[in-house]
């Protein structure tokens, strides 16, 4: 248990180190600092939050404070967390090496729960401590305090664990069942993040909700969700409900600990050839090598649920943010009327469109990590006789097929429904289409540079390499440009000349992505071929 624990940890900052080409320490302390600003980012935000709940603590019941520190913690712990559960449990490479060792699966098993606890835990603090800090503020600090707020953020970190071992036991049963279970999981996070997006556009009238209705909102604790109760219960001194709370992490860890042990055996036998896998007729049609190429990655993305999850989540909400644009038109035009805006915005739209666009190239990155994905099959694609940058391209097609298509079309659609003219359109389309491809092309290039073969599982390089990391910023950066360069272009240009800005836009996108491809191509292709 402790050497495959060692090993664990091993693994995760190798792969740390890996996944940001961290040869240098300069690259590791830069990366360390990233994430640190991220996270302080989330926490001072959720500082203003507490102090507004802080108006518990002078209620009736104070324990309602911490038991919203709970179930936010306890949320967002099952979001960040379930899908990576499933993966690291039932899809990592090695679980049949090591099944074939003289170990027992509960020692495989604690092994990687421990370290998934770990990043509940970091979640956790994220939501918790600002609470606590909030408190020892309002309330003043004191050891007896600290130590049990300490425990109880590690027993709420491992009930939600425990949910998430339990659901990700459950995904991997239920998605066996399919064909096309990344689908289905893609799926599923779109919409999570479409409850999101919603409960931030209702943040406002949530707060008021919240801070209104506390009594409602305390019996309802205290009636549907006794845990919470007793977690907030304990944070207040009551060593009862502590103790209550302590057997109840501790019995319900355990219960799903001895299920997870006893089923591992049965959940790796899940999800092999059916009999209709069988049955399927040898596709005998004949391609190009790039044709089959691109093909083979369609395959790899529609049947991957750590690659379409993390990586095509893009798709989706580009499908979402079209549709939502339609149907909401009419109260986005009203509302920009009772504004006395529309007359003004009216020549930006095309450029604000684009924007949105670019924005979603960032939620996208689908050829990022097509390159670590070849993993130990790499050999197959040096073995036949295919040059490396035919290999780049089948991959950079396939990344084109995926999104440029429903860029360019989404985009004239949303241009034609909020009345803009039609040269503007089929411009804003082409800027719209050449985002996606500098996307696929950039994505390639920091894929060359920051190659990973030696994952555990394929959520590795679909969410921890460096070339993922790369192609987030530098979109989210790009887009940040493109929207900008084109409201401002169109604020001194003048509105007559929106099309120009365009017009401008598309061809300095086209330049950029030309030069970048052409590196990938003589570069990118002999790195390819020397991996």
């Amino acid at each position: 248990m402790s050497l495959l624990l060692k090993i664990r940890f091993k693994a995760l900052f190798a792969g740390i180190k890996k996944s940001i080409g961290a040869k240098s320490a300069a690259m590791l302390a830069l990366f360390g600092v990233l994430m640190g600003i991220a996270a302080l980012s989330i926490m001072v935000i959720l500082f203003s939050l507490w102090f507004l709940f802080g108006m518990y603590l002078e209620s009736d019941y104070p324990w309602l404070y911490f038991a919203m520190a709970g179930i936010l913690a306890f949320a967002l712990g099952i979001f960040g967390t379930v899908f990576t559960t499933q993966s690291q449990m039932y899809e990592a490479k090695d679980n049949e090496l090591l099944l074939a060792m003289p170990l027992k699966p509960s020692q495989i098993i604690g092994s990687r729960v421990l370290m998934l606890y770990l990043l509940t835990f970091l979640f956790s603090a994220i939501i918790m401590l600002p609470a606590a800090a909030v408190y020892c503020i309002l309330r003043g600090p004191s050891i007896t305090f600290i130590l049990i707020f300490l425990i109880v953020m590690g027993l709420i970190s491992m009930v939600t664990q425990t949910v998430t071992c339990l659901l990700g036991w459950v995904l991997h049963f239920l998605l066996a069942k399919f064909k096309y279970k990344a689908l289905l999981a893609s799926l599923f996070m779109a919409i999570v993040m479409l409850l999101y997006f919603v409960g931030i556009g209702n943040l406002d009238n949530l707060t008021v909700v919240l801070t209104q209705s506390g009594g409602k909102i305390a019996n309802a604790v205290q009636s549907f969700a006794w845990p919470f109760y007793a977690l907030g219960r304990a944070c207040t001194g009551d060593i009862l409900q502590f103790a209550l709370f302590a057997l109840f992490s501790f019995g319900v860890f355990g219960l799903v600990m001895w299920i997870l042990t006893k089923t591992f055996i049965k959940a790796m036998l899940v999800g092999g050839k059916t009999k209709s896998a069988t049955k399927q007729k040898r596709d005998r049609k004949i391609r190009t090598p790039e044709a089959s190429l691109c093909r083979k990655e369609s395959k790899r993305f529609f049947s991957s649920t750590a690659y379409l999850v993390n990586t095509g989540l893009g798709l989706f909400m580009m499908m979402a943010l079209i549709i939502a644009g339609i149907i909401f038109r009419g109260k986005i035009m009203e509302l920009l009327r009772s504004q006395d805006l529309l007359e003004g915005l009216e020549s930006f739209i095309p450029a604000i469109i684009v924007g949105i666009m670019a924005f979603i190239t960032f939620m996208a990155p689908i050829s990022a990590p097509s390159v670590s994905l070849e993993g130990n099959h790499l050999w197959i694609l040096r073995s036949m006789p295919i040059s490396g940058a035919k290999v780049l391209r089948g991959k950079l097609r396939f990344h084109c097929i995926a999104m440029v298509p429903a860029a360019f079309i989404g985009t004239i659609v949303l241009c034609l429904v909020y009345g803009c003219p039609i040269l503007d359109t089929l411009l804003a389309a082409v800027c719209s289409g050449l985002l996606h491809v500098l996307c696929g092309v950039l994505g390639l290039v920091f894929n060359m540079c920051f190659p990973r073969m030696d994952w555990p599982t394929e959520a590795a390089p679909c969410k921890q390499s460096g070339a993922v990391v790369c192609i987030m910023f530098a979109m989210m950066f790009v887009s940040f440009l493109v929207f900008g360069g084109g409201l401002v272009g169109t604020g001194v240009m003048g509105p007559e000349k929106s099309a120009l800005v365009l017009g401008i836009m598309a061809a300095v996108l086209a330049l950029i992505t030309y030069l970048f491809y052409l590196l990938l191509m003589k570069w990118g292709g002999k790195k390819f071929e020397a991996l």
